[in-house]
């Protein structure tokens, strides 16, 4: 090997026969998700959603800091069904997903329909007072997001994990 390290031996060679330098590699840039995280975070003014001039795949639920929910992201795939008052004050999605239903109540809300229908909202976020100043009535509001989960399996009262239909049955003797 000539006593040449690995890296001397195998780097490209320039012309004159010395390794060429390693190109620099550019700083990582963030994800348009970090960006959007950032925006919303530090944001002055409240804005009830985000649109997307093509369709996504996942919609992001963003209650505010008193909602029991924490953030969700559902695909818009899993949705069975949207329904909406008409009036711009009740959606209602329907989930084929441990997250069952996602209703949004607010006011304005009639744009936000037909972009959901169509998948290009990227996200939807409820209105926090502690956060914004108060919206303007003839703006876009979400005044409140509702998440409903399927219910989860659990135990008994004597701590046994009750038997479905189709699962083997042990009967222990005492």
């Amino acid at each position: 090997m000539n006593g040449e390290t690995f890296e001397q031996r195998y780097r490209p060679k320039a012309a004159n026969g010395q390794p060429q330098a390693l190109p620099i590699s550019p700083a990582p840039q963030p994800s348009s998700m970090e960006v959007l995280q950032a925006a919303a975070a530090t944001a002055d003014e409240y804005k009830p959603y985000h649109t997307m001039p093509h369709p996504e795949l996942e919609l992001w639920i963003r209650p505010n800091d008193l909602n029991q929910w924490a953030d969700v992201y559902l695909p818009y795939t899993y949705r069975n069904h949207m329904i909406s008052d008409g009036n711009g004050f009740y959606i209602s999605m329907h989930y084929s997903t441990p997250v069952t239903s996602v209703v949004i109540h607010g006011r304005n809300l009639q744009e936000l329909v037909h972009k959901l229908f169509k998948r290009e909202i990227e996200w939807v976020q409820e209105y926090d007072p502690s956060r914004w100043p108060e919206v303007p009535d003839g703006l876009p509001c979400i005044t409140a997001i509702e998440i409903s989960h399927a219910p989860i399996r659990g135990k008994d009262d004597d701590g046994v994990e009750p038997v479905t239909k189709g699962e083997p049955q042990i009967n222990v003797a005492p």
